[in-house]
């Protein structure tokens, strides 16, 4: 298979929009559920416009032309911690184990580098045991947990809470 890694772009608002649905549609342990879906008007806002390129990123994993996984960046917006930034993932459980999801954090770290930030956070579901050793290999650490933080069909999870340091 050839997948490839881009920056989002306006016109893939749609196919990104498409994507997502599909996603929260499969309900996937570990991940956050969306039944009422994703609208274009919140993947707009994910896509960074003029002058926004240094505090959000958007990246698509394509096979072909279709959208197979993302990764959506943002800067902290308050003086003190605009050094950091968060990131969700996702990747099609068919694409899962292709490199996709490290290829992503990679290009993500180096975006990241060239805008002047330092770390970079994430919260992962603590069933999402494949998510968690996938950012642990990618050198991101665990620096603690909200306990029973999510709850999902009356059982709940401990939020995990991890961050890789990428500054000088």
């Amino acid at each position: 298979m050839t997948n490839k890694i881009q920056h989002a772009e306006p016109t893939d608002v749609k196919s990104i929009t498409d994507y997502l649905n599909q996603f929260f549609e499969l309900n996937v342990e570990g991940i956050a559920s969306r039944p009422e879906g994703i609208s274009l008007e919140e993947v707009v806002l994910s896509i960074p416009k003029a002058g926004e390129q240094t505090d959000k990123l958007c990246l698509i994993a394509k096979e072909n032309e279709t959208v197979v996984g993302s990764l959506m960046f943002a800067r902290r917006k308050n003086i003190e911690y605009r050094h950091c930034g968060e990131f969700g993932m996702s990747v099609l459980p068919d694409y899962q184990n292709q490199s996709i999801g490290t290829r992503l954090l990679s290009e993500m770290e180096a975006w990241a580098k060239q805008h002047d930030i330092l770390k970079i956070e994430l919260s992962v579901w603590s069933n999402n045991h494949v998510a968690i050793q996938l950012y642990q290999r990618s050198g991101y650490l665990v620096e603690g947990t909200r306990s029973r933080s999510v709850m999902r069909n009356g059982k709940s999870h401990d939020l995990v809470l991890m961050g890789k340091w990428i500054g000088k």
